[in-house]
């Protein structure tokens, strides 16, 4: 049997100045920084970018996320930690539902409400 890659559907791009080093598949705020618990982020960095570079971000669609937590399909999930996908309310804004489920550390498949 043939095993398929992940695939997801980004529906546009908003550009930003990265105010910080970005790593892919992670929530990005406004300002163009790393998007925690503390904040509501405006998409999701398909790539690395560098402090400095102006990077192409996700803002809707469906996206891929490392999670930080175990993530099943179906939940609701926030920012948490460093960007990373969470399914604990700890964030300030829901940002999602779940597609794909992982374990921590994982990619996860997640369809933006941001």
């Amino acid at each position: 049997m043939i095993k398929l890659k992940e695939t997801y559907n980004p529906l546009y791009y908003l550009t930003l100045k990265a105010t910080e080093a970005i790593p892919a598949k992670r929530f990005v705020k406004a300002d163009g920084g790393i998007c925690g618990i503390d904040a509501y982020p405006v998409g999701v960095s398909e790539i690395a970018w560098a402090a400095g570079d102006t990077m192409g971000i996700i803002a809707a669609g469906t996206v891929l996320l490392e999670a930080g937590t175990v993530i099943h399909v179906g939940d609701i999930v926030y920012p948490g930690l460093l960007g990373k996908v969470v399914n604990d309310a700890s964030g300030m804004c829901i940002a999602g539902t779940a597609l794909t489920a992982g374990a921590i550390g994982d990619t996860v498949k997640i369809k933006l409400t941001v």
